[in-house]
């Protein structure tokens, strides 16, 4: 477990969540949620624990934000339901980060109450977060650990990728995860529509040297899909993701909508329009 603590700047006098912590929020899979919450502060759905715990206190630079995130573990509101709610801990794979109905066999919980097998309690070096407010983040999770935003009503959309389009790499990623901003018809993410290719090492695409990089699995959550790299021998290399909108086989929402990968939320606009393949690059050089 990383045990790297990133502290923040100061409490919220309105959200007595935070009374008791002028907080840390440390790496790993347990998330570094803020102590001393008083009960009936937040409810037990997703979109006010979002917004009570992991964006104020978690989604902040040096912690569980962007392309450094511990464990990928990105808590903005863009990324997290779907990093956390049936994601495997990258700490313990056996469990669950989210485990919707079990709180108690969820990796979240398990760290939060300081009886996982792995680490220290979260957060750590910090008071630990009173149990009546545990209680209501466990009740989130037995409730079925749903998502009560309101979705797109637009095609479907690529909203974030990690590792981020353009990060210079110096570890090979274990993992490619795409998040959405509706629910995915999960039949349609496979080998076919969530590709990743190397250039060939001449940083370019199109000139015929490239080669198709096999993953060892693809898995999908309800707005995710994550094309695993274990025991998969990365080179130092340009690598382009692409996630398939148009053609014979494509990505769709439960709607039918084909993906449409010109409007990633997260980039610049486009078409807003269904069809087009959502591309993206990173760079690799392991260091020795």
């Amino acid at each position: 477990m990383n045990s790297s603590q990133c502290n923040n700047n100061k409490a919220t006098p309105a959200l007595s969540i935070l009374a008791l912590l002028v907080a840390s929020c440390t790496g790993g899979d347990g998330t570094g949620l803020p102590g001393g919450a008083a009960p009936g502060d937040f409810g037990p759905i997703f979109s006010e624990i979002q917004a009570n715990v992991f964006t104020p206190n978690c989604a902040t630079t040096g912690c569980h934000l962007g392309a450094s995130a511990p464990q990928g573990l990105r808590l903005d509101e863009a990324n997290s339901f779907g990093l956390l709610v049936g994601v495997p801990s990258s700490e313990s794979p056996s469990t669950l980060r989210v485990a919707p109905g079990n709180p108690q066999n969820s990796y979240l919980v398990q760290k939060l109450e300081g009886n996982a097998a792995i680490g220290a309690r979260m957060p750590l070096g910090a008071p630990a977060l009173e149990q009546v407010s545990i209680d209501v983040i466990r009740q989130w999770i037995s409730d079925g650990a749903t998502d009560d935003r309101i979705a797109s009503s637009q095609p479907i959309k690529v909203t974030s990728l990690s590792p981020l389009p353009g990060t210079p790499l110096e570890v090979a990623p274990a993992r490619l995860v795409a998040m959405f901003d509706r629910e995915l018809d999960v039949s349609t993410v496979n080998s076919l529509t969530f590709l990743l290719e190397a250039s060939g090492g001449d940083a370019s695409f199109g000139d015929g040297n490239e080669k198709m990089i096999a993953a060892s699995d693809i898995t999908t959550t309800a707005r995710s899909a994550t094309l695993h790299l274990a025991g998969v021998a990365l080179v130092d290399d340009t690598y382009r993701v692409r996630l398939i909108g148009t053609g014979a086989s494509i990505i769709m929402d439960l709607d039918a909508n084909a993906l449409d990968g010109e409007f990633p939320a997260a980039f610049p606009s486009g078409d807003d329009a269904a069809g087009g393949d959502f591309e993206a690059r990173f760079s690799l050089a392991v260091q020795p």
